[in-house]
């Protein structure tokens, strides 16, 4: 065996070690819709930085707070037992069926001058303000690679098409002359609208091309071109922005402030 296939080897057994422990730890909550490994971790299996998973929940019930302490201090241990580096600032995303809801809906998006925009936010607000999560919870919802670790394959696939949408109607309206985009430019813009340095993988493109099939917004062809149906995606900008200037006006509060989460899980680490 040669030194890079065994590197390899080890690579893939850290995976899926990590893999079956985040699933047996997701039974901390009373109940999950789903669970979803996303982010950098899918983009570069190579890469053994921090593992980002989005944890939705139906409800929410009294000792909440403890089960997301548990599952996020648990989930930092896995990721340092199987070669990972796991990210202390944002430990774990646990949120509600409604915060991803508003999020793929397009909670983080803004009308300026008649136009779709993606809001925009400091570091600073990026720590700290619930607001800020909306656009990074959109984003990973195109991110995963349907790499689920429990719950609801149904909900998550309708989430994501959702999500897919969004922001290809975003990226229409950045380019209002276009009548056709090319898979290429499509694989590279959809994350790049958010200054994302990701390129779609084969499975995320089979959801965004499934996506603007059954919303009648285009068609490829043998060439990888994608014809667009200006007038359809016209309309459905138009009920966007409905749904926007209508404005979200539920609580953007995080179930736990990342601020308290942090503490928490930076005592846990000092007592082992």
């Amino acid at each position: 065996m040669t030194r890079d296939a065994h590197f390899s080897n080890e690579r893939m057994i850290n995976r899926l070690s990590f893999y079956a422990e985040i699933r047996s730890i997701l039974s901390v909550f009373e109940k999950v819709d789903y669970s979803i490994i996303t982010g950098g971790y899918v983009q570069n299996e190579r890469k053994m930085g921090d593992v980002d998973i989005i944890t939705v929940l139906p409800y929410i019930y009294p000792h909440l707070d403890d089960d997301i302490i548990d599952f996020a201090s648990r989930h930092v241990d896995a990721q340092i037992r199987n070669g990972f580096s796991p990210d202390f600032q944002f430990p774990s995303d646990v949120i509600t069926r409604q915060q991803i809801r508003d999020a793929v809906s397009g909670r983080a998006l803004k009308i300026v001058r008649g136009k779709l925009e993606l809001k925009k936010y400091s570091p600073e607000d990026i720590a700290n303000n619930p607001e800020a999560d909306y656009r990074i919870w959109l984003f990973e919802m195109i991110t995963h690679d349907f790499d689920l670790v429990g719950g609801s394959f149904e909900m998550l696939a309708r989430d994501t098409l959702r999500a897919h949408k969004t922001i290809f109607l975003l990226l229409c309206e950045k380019h209002p002359s276009a009548t056709s985009f090319t898979l290429d430019f499509l694989r590279r813009e959809m994350f790049s609208i958010a200054r994302l340095p990701y390129v779609m993988l084969e499975k995320q493109c089979r959801y965004m091309l499934v996506m603007i099939e059954e919303e009648e917004f285009g068609a490829m062809n043998t060439s990888g071109e994608i014809t667009l149906n200006v007038n359809r995606i016209r309309q459905e900008c138009y009920a966007l922005k409905k749904v926007i200037s209508n404005g979200m006006v539920r609580s953007a509060e995080h179930i736990i402030s990342w601020e308290y989460l942090r503490e928490k899980i930076k005592k846990k680490e000092r007592k082992k």
